[in-house]
């Protein structure tokens, strides 16, 4: 990306954030900090260390906390500058992933605009403790990179580097990672599917079985997945409302990942409500934007055919 750009880019960001720079900490902020002081900091028993709590799900963002807490006291405005200089980051992290998939620069350039000016991510800008979701995002973009670039070229060294990527991504932000590992799971059998070999069924094999150890290291050399028995608990809460919700009559969650893709495109004046207690609202806010989406597609592949 040339330099024009990137200052473009920057300046338009701080032109749309820079309100944010005069908000206050809020609750989960102090939060933190109470966190750091009792379990890490002079208040602690000794139980933890830096590194031990480090890898806990709430570890990096604790201690990121208690370090600036101990540089510039409760200055706020030093918080949200700082959230702002990782946000920035994260976006530029996206430009050698969205280059790689598109083969366009110029796409690539949009890419980074639409993260760094829209309302993606604002909770991280103004929960500043949520800061580190920004350091996962630049790690998980800079893995997708290298590991989804590892099937073409030097596959060791790309993959060992996408490996490591994942590691820091996860245990710098593990509330924020439970989806990834059944996601690079899709992009592996997608890949099979698109070139049906015996040889990529290979590769697929080991490179997933690879990812799957680095979860499972990650899950038995610290905490960063909470307690053991947290996962399951958390499956069967998620049955149990979803049995509730049906026999209450309730079927908008079904929608809710077609909802939040279309929450996107479609303003919130025009359905305000969160949720789908209608047809008239279901096909406002999900169905609308899918059909939009998928129509547009139908479309230019009819124009390049």
């Amino acid at each position: 990306m040339k330099l024009s750009y990137s200052i473009i880019i920057i300046i338009l960001s701080i032109f749309v954030l820079y309100p944010s720079f005069n908000l206050a900490l809020l609750g989960d902020d102090w939060l933190a900090f109470w966190r750091y002081n009792q379990l890490v900091g002079p208040k602690s028993s000794g139980e933890w260390n830096h590194l031990t709590y480090f890898l806990t799900p709430y570890g990096a963002q604790d201690i990121m906390m208690g370090l600036l807490q101990k540089i510039v006291d409760y200055n706020s405005t030093w918080y949200y500058l700082i959230s702002f200089f990782l946000r920035m980051i994260a976006a530029f992290s996206l430009y050698p992933l969205i280059t790689f998939l598109t083969k366009n620069k110029l796409a690539a350039l949009f890419g980074v605009l639409f993260f760094s000016i829209t309302t993606i991510g604002f909770d991280t800008t103004n929960w500043s403790s949520n800061m580190t979701s920004y350091i996962t995002l630049i790690f998980f973009n800079l893995f997708l990179y290298f590991f989804l670039k590892s099937r073409e070229e030097n596959q060791f060294k790309l993959f060992s580097l996408a490996a490591i990527l994942y590691y820091l991504a996860y245990v710098t932000t593990p509330i924020r990672m439970h989806g990834s590992l059944p996601f690079i799971f899709l992009l592996e059998a997608f890949w099979l599917l698109q070139e049906r070999k015996i040889k990529i069924l290979k590769k697929v094999f080991l490179r997933f079985g690879f990812m799957l150890v680095i979860f499972l290291v990650i899950r038995y050399t610290g905490h960063s997945q909470g307690p053991p028995q947290e996962a399951s608990e958390r499956f069967f809460l998620g049955i149990k409302a979803m049995t509730t919700f049906l026999s209450e009559g309730r079927f908008d969650f079904i929608f809710y990942p077609i909802i939040m893709f279309g929450s996107m495109l479609i303003p919130d004046f025009i359905m305000p409500s969160a949720q789908i207690v209608s047809k008239v609202k279901l096909f406002w806010s999900g169905l609308l934007p899918f059909f939009l989406g998928f129509g547009t597609r139908r479309v230019r592949c009819s124009v390049r055919l």
